[in-house]
């Protein structure tokens, strides 16, 4: 877990990190938000189980589909928009387990 984000950190990528958890003995990696990574980093590509949340900003549908389609590995996603019509289109195209719909925020 800490290499992928010592990678992404030496790539220049932007954390955003939570706590330092709780004193004493144990592992604990503090939750982390990697703002816009390099889409070639082992943390886009790979799966990453631990409090790890990839935020990437993209200009339409077919480059979101494009960056998650691009992986050998994939589990769900989600879409985050206000057109129906456009998540199922999005939700055909994908090829990974599933896509779950949120409701858009301004």
């Amino acid at each position: 877990m800490c290499s992928f984000l010592d990678d992404a950190q030496a790539q220049q990528a932007e954390l955003i990190r939570g706590s330092n958890g709780p004193a004493g003995e144990g592992y604990y990696v503090a939750p982390t938000l990697v703002v816009n990574p390099d889409a070639k980093l082992r943390l886009t590509r790979e799966e990453v189980f631990g409090p790890v949340v990839n935020l990437v900003r993209v200009a339409d549908g077919e480059e979101a589909l494009q960056l998650a389609n691009d992986t050998e590995y994939g589990l769900t996603a989600s879409v985050w928009t206000q057109i129906s019509p456009r998540l199922w289109n999005i939700a055909i195209a994908y090829r990974q387990d599933g896509v779950g719909k949120q409701p858009y925020l301004n």
